[in-house]
């Protein structure tokens, strides 16, 4: 009788365990959504490389920027995504920071700008982001990013440049905050879109100030460009806005002469937004690695014909190939024969809109033939614009084992 008791015990226990893992996946499976969300709809194009700079992974913005698709994008060199110049650069910087690779140092982020080509011909320049990836022991196993089109802000600085002669009607219709300050640091004008940054409505309670006391907050006597020597060329700062609130700017300045006065031409562009933007990036990113790259779920994406095009750690842990491999294999080579008749049938009715098993326990074919068993949770999603099926698999090999041993037990009690 005690045996039967502690038997049932065990059986409540394994049940409870089994509902934990459930929540668990649930939850995953939302973060992960919600990650796609982000990615899907930035402007800005994020992107995962592997050290012989082919793609890993890239975001759906990429057809925005370029004219290609993210499969096309994929295929492509990377010698044909930039100009012979900017790809040169790229290969000089990639084998100079390999050099120097630091794992404790993993946040270190290297940014250029650079020329790319657009499947059309023409080209234009983005602002790059990039760092290392690196593996359990310490070695870079692959390259992270953010591309972002900064065509119209090189255009903006060099109309700035070119538009001495016309500076009225560039002052009063660019959207980027613009100042002129003398030498003797004292504000001579501003144009509306500088005036909405700091909050004022009047800008007869500015014209005349000293700079630094609303356009550079620096203590006196520590101009960067009068005092310091500095050069500030499209460089984040700070402007002063309402309530004496800090604004975050990307700001150039640049000398010029007015009437045969020598003064500064200051222009500077919010990015509150833009750091917004970035904040969420690095808090998706950080989500991401936590709940998906680090995740004790096997997670994999495959198109609609089965093949393999997201696998993350757990993946490639479950069924000994590395995360390479998967990538060019189809969902069926890691299902053990027996199951695929079945599950193809449900793949067809579930992409096709028909009700059929989301969740089901099927046996893994791993690289090692060993015998191996997953509960699995199957969802379609829309993954770099096509539908694709997302797979969200458990190792319970364990417990069908000792399911087996409980209804032996229970039969030599019979």
């Amino acid at each position: 009788m005690d045996d039967r008791d502690g038997l049932e015990k065990r059986i409540a226990a394994l049940e409870k365990r089994l509902e934990e893992k459930d929540r668990e996946i649930d939850r995953l499976c939302k973060i992960e959504e919600m990650y796609h969300i982000v990615t899907d709809n930035t402007s800005d194009v994020l992107w995962i490389l592997n050290l012989d700079l082919s793609h890993r992974y890239i975001s759906p913005a990429i057809k925005d920027l370029t004219g290609y698709t993210v499969e096309e994008y994929m295929d492509l060199p990377f010698g044909d995504q930039l100009t012979t110049e900017s790809a040169e650069r790229v290969y000089n910087c990639l084998a100079m920071e390999l050099k120097n690779a630091n794992p404790e140092d993993f946040r270190r982020c290297v940014t250029m700008e650079l020329e790319h080509k657009r499947r059309d011909g023409t080209t234009f320049w983005a602002e790059v982001k990039a760092s290392f990836i690196f593996d359990d022991k310490g070695g870079v196993e692959g390259i992270r990013g953010v591309t972002r089109d900064i065509t119209q802000k090189r255009a903006l600085e060099k109309k700035f440049k070119q538009a001495f002669n016309t500076m009225k009607v560039v002052m009063d219709n660019l959207p980027s905050g613009i100042a002129i300050v003398g030498r003797d640091r004292r504000i001579r004008t501003l144009n509306q879109a500088a005036l909405d940054i700091m909050g004022i409505t009047d800008a007869s309670k500015v014209i005349g100030q000293v700079c630094h006391s609303r356009i550079c907050p620096e203590q006196e006597g520590q101009c960067p460009i009068l005092d310091l020597g500095q050069a500030i060329d499209k460089a984040e700062r700070i402007v002063l806005g309402p309530g004496n609130k800090a604004v975050p700017v990307f700001k150039t300045v640049i000398p010029i002469k007015i009437e045969g006065e020598d003064v500064l031409l200051e222009s500077f562009i919010d990015i509150t937004e833009q750091r917004r933007i970035q904040k969420d990036l690095k808090e998706s990113e950080q989500m991401f690695r936590t709940y998906t790259e680090d995740s004790p779920v096997a997670v994999m994406i495959t198109k609609a014909d089965g093949a393999l095009i997201y696998v993350n750690p757990e993946a490639s842990r479950v069924t000994g190939y590395t995360q390479g491999q998967l990538l060019h294999m189809d969902i069926m080579d890691v299902i053990h024969p027996a199951f695929h008749q079945k599950l193809a049938s449900r793949r067809e009715k579930r992409l096709a809109g028909q009700a059929t098993e989301t969740r089901y326990e099927v046996q893994i074919n791993p690289k090692d033939g060993s015998v191996m068993w997953a509960d699995v949770s199957v969802r379609v999603i829309e993954y770099r614009g096509a539908s694709a099926i997302m797979i969200c698999s458990v190792d319970i090999t364990q417990k069908k084992a000792s399911d087996l041993s409980l209804r032996q037990r229970e039969e030599q009690y019979r």
